[in-house]
């Protein structure tokens, strides 16, 4: 049976899936990104259910960060990667942080509004049947999670 807090991370997971399934079918992500995402989402979900113990402590979180942006800039100016996809990696880089930690409510907070930008975002990158279809399963994962 299916405790309400198995129910609450089960629906936020699918929220942060469907972000994630959205932003992928833009096509505007490397594989290598698409790939250590959904192996971050994977993790997230276990360490969230209890499955795995290990996670990223809070200094360790802000050296990440750093370092991450310090990376992230050496992209956009050095490699001449385009801004939309230097976002969309610091989008990622910043939620996968985020899914790796033990989370308070707060972080949970913060995990919705980065997946409520990731649907804003593919919203300006992608008309098509299958974004409408997207955003009705976004909505219903949303609203389960929410109540």
């Amino acid at each position: 049976m299916m405790s309400l807090e198995r129910y609450f991370i089960f629906s936020s997971y699918a929220m942060f899936m469907t972000g994630y399934v959205m932003l992928a079918s833009t096509r505007q992500l490397d594989v290598l990104s698409l790939g250590l995402f959904a192996v971050v989402l994977g993790a997230g979900w276990l360490i969230d259910t209890g499955r795995l113990s290990w996670s990223v402590g809070h200094r360790s979180a802000n050296w990440l960060m750093a370092g991450g942006l310090v990376f992230l800039i050496a992209e956009w100016y050095a490699l001449g990667v385009s801004p939309v996809t230097v976002t969309l990696h610091f989008v990622f880089f910043a939620a996968a942080l985020k899914l790796l930690r033990r989370k308070s409510s707060r972080d949970w907070i913060w995990l919705y509004v980065v997946t409520f930008c990731q649907v804003l975002m593919t919203a300006g990158m992608m008309v098509s049947t299958t974004f409408l279809l997207l955003v009705i399963v976004y909505l219903f994962a949303a609203t389960s999670a929410f109540i």
